[in-house]
């Protein structure tokens, strides 16, 4: 990989946004709504906290340490050996959490629609592409972003748009039993959040790193207002019944139906799965081979 290609914070942040959300769409509502029934809703508000962290850490500790990744610089904060430890801790998980995202991916596959597909052929499929495009390296990964984002991102919204039935008095009342439920359902989202921590591998790479920190948080924002959309679409239209659907967006998507010309759309939902998903673990890859090498 040349270390002389740069990037630009705009294709950063264009990247770090499925990288968080590219997984969570599906089952984050549902996640939620088991602890903060129709609060759901302001879940991820709580849950960004994590993530505006771990954008001010990355961004702090790069100033600190320019040119070098959080498994470099760990070295010099902690030492010799225990940095070496933390780095091979890293290692190991990015590589069990890169494992869950194709695990999952593989099965939101092959159970809602390729059902006979044997599932070790979708893993291999997407994990062949990802390695092609980390083999690329940083600046193929980053075109990789600016071309499947759109593409992620725009269908669902306005495909969701053109459910008939939604229902507004499925979010009364407000709080009705305190922001403790709020908090527990907002645990869960903390994660996919604190994931935005992976652009301190790429803030090296950048040809404009003073505007890393602005980006991001435009990125985190993009987050935010994605799963409060897909919060308030899920909530509207399955009320109640929500926190019972293992993928609440899929059950929206079948809801479609307009002039009996646009319906049947779950093959336009496997499309944004799998374009997000292969950015996701493309750079949760790239991540891996940069911190064993």
């Amino acid at each position: 990989m040349d270390k002389e290609v740069k990037i630009s914070a705009l294709q950063l942040a264009l990247m770090m946004y499925p990288t968080v959300l590219a997984t969570g769409f599906l089952s984050l509502p549902t996640i939620s709504a088991q602890f903060a029934n129709n609060d759901l809703w302001l879940t991820p508000i709580f849950a960004s906290l994590s993530g505006l962290l771990a954008i001010f850490l990355a961004t702090r500790l790069h100033r600190l340490y320019p040119g070098q990744t959080i498994v470099e610089y760990s070295r010099s904060i902690a030492g010799a050996i225990p940095g070496t430890l933390f780095g091979c801790f890293y290692l190991l998980s990015v590589l069990q959490d890169t494992g869950l995202m194709i695990r999952q991916y593989a099965e939101f596959v092959t159970g809602a629609f390729l059902f006979k597909t044997p599932m070790l052929l979708v893993i291999s499929s997407l994990m062949l592409l990802s390695a092609i495009a980390v083999r690329g390296g940083v600046e193929l990964l980053a075109r990789c972003a600016v071309i499947f984002t759109p593409l992620f991102c725009l269908p669902l919204f306005f495909l969701l748009l053109l459910i008939p039935e939604l229902h507004a008095q499925y979010l009364l009342p407000v709080l009705e039993r305190g922001i403790v439920p709020v908090l527990q359902g907002s645990a869960t989202p903390q994660a996919w959040f604190s994931e935005l921590f992976i652009m301190s591998f790429f803030l090296p790479r950048l040809a404009d790193p003073d505007k890393a920190g602005k980006w991001g948080a435009i990125s985190l924002t993009a987050v935010i207002l994605s799963l409060l959309y897909i919060d308030f679409i899920a909530l509207l239209l399955l009320g109640p019944d929500l926190s019972n659907k293992i993928y609440p967006v899929l059950v929206a998507f079948r809801y479609i139906s307009l002039a009996d010309f646009f319906e049947n759309l779950e093959a336009m939902l496997l499309a944004i799965w799998v374009v997000g998903n292969f950015v996701k673990i493309s750079v949760f890859l790239y991540v891996a081979v940069v911190t064993l090498s």
